[in-house]
């Protein structure tokens, strides 16, 4: 029988498995703990929802570019900033993020 920490720690993992395909040591725990299958049970619920919450979702037509458009000047200052601290700002698919540049590694 497994541990509610190993649940817990798994949790992500164990929500995208159908219950048939539960390993047996999990299966026996959530039989016997109504914690870890409540939290299993809401785990998958919210797969669930971000699953539908992003179906067939596009932004409208020019709407980074209204987006970057709208920004302050200072988060160009902040990008030059991040820059030469070897720091990269990814505005690419409308997504930015924070990477450190390959090069310095």
């Amino acid at each position: 029988m497994k541990s509610c920490d190993e649940v817990k720690k798994r949790i992500g993992e164990l929500a995208a498995l159908p219950a048939v395909e539960l390993p047996a040591g999990i299966h026996e725990h959530l039989a016997g703990c109504a914690a870890c299958t409540r939290a299993l049970a809401a785990a998958r619920l919210g797969r669930g929802l971000l699953a539908a919450a992003g179906d067939g979702v596009e932004p409208p037509t020019g709407f980074a570019d209204r987006v970057l458009g709208a920004l302050p000047d200072r988060i160009f200052e902040l990008t030059a900033e991040a820059q030469a601290l070897g720091l990269t700002l990814d505005l690419g698919a409308g997504r930015p993020s924070a990477q450190r540049a390959m090069s310095r590694v």
